[in-house]
């Protein structure tokens, strides 16, 4: 399922790309665009961190490698259908969790002291 864009995400995006009459305009949209997904991700980590209240104490393994490497195919699959490079999106999502991962395992660290 290709996930659908909320209407108040776009509500910084003043212009479609091809109304844009100048370079600065182009790069004000970027910029727009950029700080939106930079909250997304800081949304999304605390999603990562709430994980953390419904794993076993019992196994301190953090990440659930079958569904790092679902939602990988699965980001890559959402990338294609909106006519992106599948491997270039992968390659972001990889990362991004790995990073996620990283930090959801200090966080939990940090819960148990």
């Amino acid at each position: 399922m290709t996930p659908k864009i909320k209407p108040e995400l776009i509500k910084a995006m003043t212009k479609k790309a091809y109304q844009c009459l100048s370079l600065e305009e182009v790069r004000k949209e970027i910029d727009s665009i950029d700080q939106q997904i930079i909250q997304l991700f800081a949304d999304r980590f605390e999603y990562v961190k709430a994980v953390v209240k419904f794993r076993n104490p019992a196994q301190p393994e953090v990440a659930d490698r079958v569904r790092f490497e679902n939602v990988i195919k699965q980001r890559g699959q959402w990338a294609s259908n909106l006519g992106l490079d599948a491997n270039s999106i992968e390659k972001v999502y990889r990362e991004l969790i790995e990073y996620y991962i990283r930090e959801q395992a200090e966080y939990a660290k940090n819960l148990i002291k």
